[in-house]
């Protein structure tokens, strides 16, 4: 059985110590067969950098949890 792997990019609020108001940070959903496999937070980075790292997981690069070791 083929997986199939995809991704979701999305802005949300992040709140840190210090911080004056609430900034955004961007979060890449990823998912196997439509089941959310990891949710990874990308505080301080650009969408360009959150793109990125939605593509290495729609192609395989970054590896599931279940799958390091």
């Amino acid at each position: 059985m083929m997986t199939r792997r995809s991704s979701v990019i999305r802005q949300q609020p992040y709140i840190k110590n210090g911080s004056k108001g609430p900034d955004t940070c961007y979060v890449v959903e990823m998912y196997e067969n439509e089941t959310l496999i990891e949710t990874r937070e990308l505080p301080g980075k650009s969408f360009y950098y959150a793109e990125s790292c939605a593509r290495n997981w729609d192609e395989g690069i970054i590896k599931g949890k279940e799958n390091v070791g």
